[in-house]
């Protein structure tokens, strides 16, 4: 299958402050435990990618995990230690739920805010990337193990071609725990692997 018969998106998910920033909430509460080497890697591995994708005039959409103080308006179940009221982790508007400034949206991106764990649950995703035409998608970010394991699951159900990106999600530790299971439904390729196949040099096997 050649290139100009599908239309691929670049789908960065929860690439948020509080999830890989080193002050973010997360980092600051120990459940992020990888490097800052590992945390360049999958900054530097999305920019490769987002540049390519930009240069190429494909879609680029970023999806943010959002959540309301009080939890009241999520539809995703809560961590013990995050169910207080008032605690700004990840809260609509504020730092913490920014993307990082690596990966900074253009004007020509998308973003779409979720209140769940999958990117197609209780958005406006779905339709979107109907009407954009697209029918392949590369998916990065995390978590591999959470929402981009659910979200790359649903979109397989939903009729996507689906490549995850090995080298360019988080959290590392748990890679080789969700990819075995994922790539029973889906492809699982690197950076360099998916900038190849988008320069036209190798041909990716859809799943």
């Amino acid at each position: 299958v050649g290139t100009d018969q599908i239309k691929p998106c670049l789908l960065l998910i929860d690439i948020q402050n509080d999830f890989i920033h080193p002050e973010g909430v997360q980092t600051n509460r120990g459940s992020q435990k990888f490097t800052e080497t590992e945390r360049q890697q999958i900054i530097g591995n999305n920019l490769r990618l987002l540049n390519l994708m930009r240069q190429k005039r494909l879609p680029v959409v970023y999806v943010k995990s959002l959540r309301g103080k009080d939890r009241l308006i999520d539809t995703a179940s809560a961590k013990a230690g995050m169910r207080k009221k008032g605690m700004e982790y990840r809260a609509d508007g504020t730092w913490g739920a920014e993307i990082v400034a690596e990966l900074t949206p253009q004007p020509s991106d998308y973003i779409v805010g979720k209140r769940g764990h999958s990117a197609f649950g209780t958005t406006h995703l779905h339709r979107m990337l109907r009407n954009l035409g697209v029918n392949f998608v590369i998916a990065t970010g995390g978590s591999v193990v959470g929402c981009v394991g659910d979200s790359t699951r649903e979109g397989v159900g939903l009729g996507y071609r689906m490549t995850l990106v090995s080298d360019a999600t988080y959290p590392p530790e748990k890679r080789e725990l969700a990819y075995p299971a994922l790539a029973s439904r889906l492809e699982v390729r690197t950076t360099d692997e998916v900038i190849a196949w988008l320069d036209g040099s190798t041909r990716l096997r859809l799943s």
